[in-house]
């Protein structure tokens, strides 16, 4: 989502646009375990442990000398959201529940999660 809480994926101008529907179908059957919830990442990781699977893909962390962006929401993702999603994900792993996280290879990051 935007900056103005709509989703940014242009339609594309396709000619023949392929509508995947049996993957849908497949989806829709394998996914009645699953939670799917919008809430910040401090809220849904507390809820985590035991037997659980989460995965993150915050804004990447920007590759140092260049600017990067982290504006996804207002007031971006700092530094700090940065390492108090890492400390959410350690204590949720913890708490027994597998975890999952994208990032950059930027080297503070890669710091961060040794």
């Amino acid at each position: 989502y935007n900056l103005d809480g709509f989703f940014n994926v242009g339609w594309g101008k396709y000619k023949s646009p392929y509508f995947p529907e049996e993957e849908i179908r497949a989806f829709r059957q394998k996914s009645h375990a699953c939670v799917f919830m919008t809430a910040g990442f401090e809220r849904t990781l507390r809820l985590a442990g035991d037997g659980d699977v989460v995965y993150c893909d915050p804004p990447y962390e920007p590759m140092p000398g260049t600017a990067g962006f982290t504006n996804y929401a207002s007031g971006g993702f700092s530094w700090d959201s940065q390492v108090a999603l890492a400390e959410s994900c350690v204590a949720a792993h913890q708490r027994g529940a597998k975890v999952f996280i994208s990032n950059s290879t930027a080297p503070r990051v890669i710091e961060l999660y040794e």
